[in-house]
């Protein structure tokens, strides 16, 4: 099963995103073993990446993905090698 590392800059300050977050770490955990990860500045969360995990960027200026297409690259990772992202 992969292991899933979500890093996160800041925290959730707002109950209603931290009930959302919690329901999809519920939902995650039957696909995968999620974990998040939060850091208070770039370079803290720059250190939390391991060499060994496959790591995707999320942002508003990167190439936007469907939900097939994620869902299909993330279950070619262990093909590939990967046990964790």
């Amino acid at each position: 099963m992969l292991n899933l590392r979500i890093l996160c800059h800041g925290t959730l300050k707002e109950d209603y995103l931290k009930d959302a977050c919690a329901e999809y770490m519920k939902r995650l955990t039957a696909y995968c073993r999620p974990e998040i990860l939060e850091a208070k500045d770039d370079k803290a969360l720059a250190a939390l990446i391991r060499d060994k995990d496959y790591t995707i960027a999320l942002c508003v200026e990167g190439r936007q993905h469907s939900s097939e297409e994620l869902a299909a690259m993330i279950d070619e990772l262990p093909n590939k090698g990967f046990s964790s992202l």
